[in-house]
């Protein structure tokens, strides 16, 4: 199965069983990165580094 949708099915059941959306998003990730072939360092990389991007642009959005 590809990493992404079970990534996705991952977040979408873990939401629906009224488990908190970021946790959901932070399992959802690890295991999609992981499926994915990547090592847990470089998912967890992966991971801060877009929602360090997010965060970026949210900032410039307020100013």
């Amino acid at each position: 199965m590809n990493a992404v949708i079970l990534a996705v099915l991952v977040m979408v059941a873990l939401s629906l069983a009224r488990v908190s959306v970021v946790f959901a998003l932070v399992v959802g990730a690890l295991v999609g990165g992981l499926v994915g072939g990547l090592s847990l360092d470089q998912t967890l990389e992966a991971f801060n580094e877009g929602v360090g991007v997010v965060h970026r642009l949210r900032w410039r959005m307020r100013r």
